[in-house]
């Protein structure tokens, strides 16, 4: 057997088998340094122009899927000669099945793709026929399976097993890209779950799989991120509460915690929950017992039962007179609570920037390229290249969030998926001054809540941030929302539409105005019918008209933004002409720089 694999190690190539089997859209998969395939959206792609898979690139992707399955088999040789392999633990026996799982599904899902690339006319042999295939294939059959008591099934049939065919989410990669991890929360139209049983089965067996790559589990490098996040939220904590120290002074000084009413009695455990998110004695390093992060999120939960009480949505919908002093500071300071939680600050940037030159250093230790670079770019893609090294030699930290999730929601009657109550904690980015006011730019998950792909609504705690902008009337404070969702893709149509139409509401009007630019479309993407539109004159025209025709093509424009379009108009030239020297040609990489 020929066995040039190109120097392909065992990560790199399941990592080839879990891309090659999630194969939906053949224009968004690309090769890269000859052994790797790799998907629109990843940041290596940014140095994959011309490897993109086209008509005459197909012989690429069938050598990839040649040395892939090289490299498989000769992992499995490994093992066989092996004395350390128990052959009977079961999860020697499952890591194997979701490998044979991934190796059958990868080959009829690269037979689908050449199909669609190059057309029904061209006959090439199938994935399965390729002698490579064969060979891991009989090997596998004739060897691995007979050192098992009872053999496990394989390929296809392996997947096929107690899986349900109306379940849309049934790929590993689009797990592990955490990509469509939303749909573990949400129910379909027909108020069913979108993952089965079946599914929860297959993706432990993927985790079983991981667990098999020779590396301490405790070295994973993902682990002292929640570490950093302990500390971070320890320090907004007090932020918060430095903010608040009047009002909460006032809420004991009026002695309203004494009253038995679900708001006073959530806002209690609220500021209790972030007096010990404060405490250092809570951090992770200092305690075994509940941690900074667990006491914030449990503030979190406190605020969110604060406004969906009875009595603050009572006094929203019938606003409390001036005489109804108590309530009228309930309503204030639970819309501080709110506001204050938005823009908290990050408190650990340096330790961050610590924890990534860490993995930099870490990952040229472990084998990754280390050259001298003549460009910041340069430097910057290796040392994405050397982060990428060492984190792909370790289990899939999506893999293991969504497991968790999994699990978490399996006995729930109800699933929501609500990025602000899942540990996508907005925060304050940065703030710039210009001559009469701050601008201050967030980090912000969509605040929206979502059961099923037909409701979708505003979380409660962004109103309350809103409806603090209004009540503060020490200077006019707006809200610029850009949603970047796809308010044409199936799953976030709603989410999209809920915030879009926020602004109509009379309480919100004066502070809040939403524009909606989708960053997951064909178009933002250059691929499918734009993939070809390399004339600049052409491509800005076609970017123009679907400005000026915006909810055509996933795009929303508040009408108070009515005179964006002539300022477009005036920037696309000019940056055409600033960036590109007036280029008449533009590549499918400049013209994804320009957008």
């Amino acid at each position: 057997m020929d066995q040039k694999d190109g120097s392909m190690t065992l990560e790199e190539a399941m990592d080839n088998l879990a891309i090659a089997s999630a194969i939906e859209d053949p224009y968004r998969v690309g090769i890269f340094g000859n052994k790797r395939l790799l998907l629109q959206g990843e940041e290596d792609s940014e140095q994959m122009q011309g490897f993109w898979l086209t008509k005459g690139s197909a012989e690429d992707l069938i050598e990839i899927m040649r040395k892939t399955f090289v490299r498989i088999t000769l992992y499995l040789k490994s093992l066989y000669k092996s004395d350390s392999i128990d052959w009977n633990q079961p999860k020697t026996r499952k890591g194997l099945q979701s490998m044979m799982v991934l190796v059958g599904e990868s080959a009829n899902k690269v037979d689908k793709a050449i199909i669609k690339v190059e057309g029904k006319d061209k006959k090439r042999p199938k994935i399965a026929k390729l002698s490579e295939y064969k060979i891991l294939q009989e090997f596998y059959i004739d060897n691995i399976t007979e050192k098992f008591t009872v053999a496990p099934p394989q390929g296809d049939e392996a997947w096929e097993e107690d899986q349900d065919e109306d379940t849309p989410v049934k790929d590993f990669e689009s797990i592990r890209r955490d990509s469509e991890y939303e749909l573990f929360y949400l129910k379909n139209t027909d108020n069913k779950p979108f993952f089965k049983r079946s599914l929860i089965k297959n993706m432990r067996l993927m985790f079983d799989f991981t667990e098999q790559i020779d590396v301490p589990l405790e070295d994973d490098p993902l682990l002292h991120i929640v570490t950093i996040k302990d500390r971070d939220l320890q320090g907004s904590a007090a932020q918060i509460l430095r903010s608040i120290h009047t009002l909460v002074q006032e809420f004991y000084d009026l002695k309203i915690r004494l009253k038995k009413s679900d708001l006073i009695i959530s806002l209690n455990h609220a500021i209790f929950s972030l007096m010990l998110a404060a405490n250092e004695q809570n951090l992770i390093h200092h305690t075994v017992n509940k941690n900074c992060l667990k006491y914030f999120l449990d503030f979190q939960l406190f605020l969110k039962q604060a406004l969906v009480s009875d009595d603050y949505q009572k006094w929203m919908s019938y606003t409390p007179g001036k005489s109804d002093k108590v309530a009228r500071f309930l309503l204030r300071f639970t819309h501080k609570l709110a506001y204050e939680f938005f823009m908290r600050s990050s408190s650990i940037r340096q330790e961050a920037l610590g924890y990534i030159h860490r993995l930099i250093r870490k990952g040229k230790e472990v084998g990754a390229t280390s050259t001298k670079t003549s460009s910041f770019w340069e430097k910057l893609l290796q040392e994405h290249e050397q982060i990428k090294t060492l984190l792909d030699k370790y289990p899939s930290g999506p893999l293991f969030k969504m497991l968790d999730t999994m699990q978490g929601e399996e006995g729930k009657k109800t699933a929501v998926f609500e990025p602000i109550q899942q540990e996508n904690t907005p925060f304050l980015l940065f703030s710039m001054q210009i001559p009469d006011k701050t601008v201050y730019l967030l980090h912000l998950p969509t605040p929206t809540k979502q059961s099923t792909l037909a409701k979708a609504e505003v979380a409660e705690e962004f109103r309350a941030f809103l409806a603090y902008l209004h009540e503060d009337t020490s200077e006019q404070k707006k809200h610029l929302l850009i949603n970047l969702q796809d308010r044409t893709s199936w799953k976030e149509n709603v989410r999209a539409s809920a915030l879009e139409n926020l602004q109509n509401r009379a309480e919100y009007s004066e502070n809040i105005t939403v524009i909606t630019l989708p960053k997951d479309t064909a178009f933002y993407h250059q691929i499918e019918d734009y993939e070809e539109i390399d004339n600049a004159k052409l491509f800005i025209e076609t970017l123009q008209m679907q400005l000026e025709q915006p909810e055509d093509f996933g795009f929303f424009l508040s009408k108070r933004l009515e005179n964006i379009l002539d300022f477009v108009k005036k920037l696309l030239p000019l940056l055409h002409e600033q960036s590109f020297g007036k280029k008449k040609m533009l590549t499918r990489l400049e013209r994804l720089d320009f957008l």
